[in-house]
């Protein structure tokens, strides 16, 4: 069944509306978060590798599979710390109640402090 006949039902017009409000915010929003992962991770990874080996005694392998993880790591969290920012500022975009959600992300980073002190 060809595209335009399924849509055919649509109202073109919300659609039209909810895509020159919502959906160029939605654009704008992953498209700062793509630039900033970019951006940091470009840069980290070059000061990082830099900073780490040069504070180094010896290059040997053993540092460098060491930095190569450490430097995963962070790039990871951040790529996932990213993400979850994105999801929570785009999901009041799409009409759904960020409350519970903000709720429960403060509270498992509240578990996580209390339970890195130890």
């Amino acid at each position: 069944m060809p595209l335009f006949l399924v849509c055919d039902i649509c109202h073109w017009d919300e659609v039209e509306r909810w895509l020159t409000a919502s959906g160029l915010t939605i654009l704008l929003i992953v498209a700062l978060v793509a630039l900033a992962y970019l951006v940091f991770r470009n840069m980290f990874h070059r000061l990082a590798h830099a900073t780490l080996l040069r504070r180094a005694e010896g290059r040997d392998e053993e540092m460098q599979k060491r930095t190569n993880t450490i430097i995963g790591v962070i790039d990871r969290s951040l790529g996932l710390a990213l993400l979850l920012v994105a999801v929570v500022t785009i999901l009041p975009e799409l009409g759904v109640n960020i409350t519970a959600i903000v709720t429960g992300l403060g509270i498992t980073g509240l578990a996580l402090a209390l339970g890195a002190q130890t």
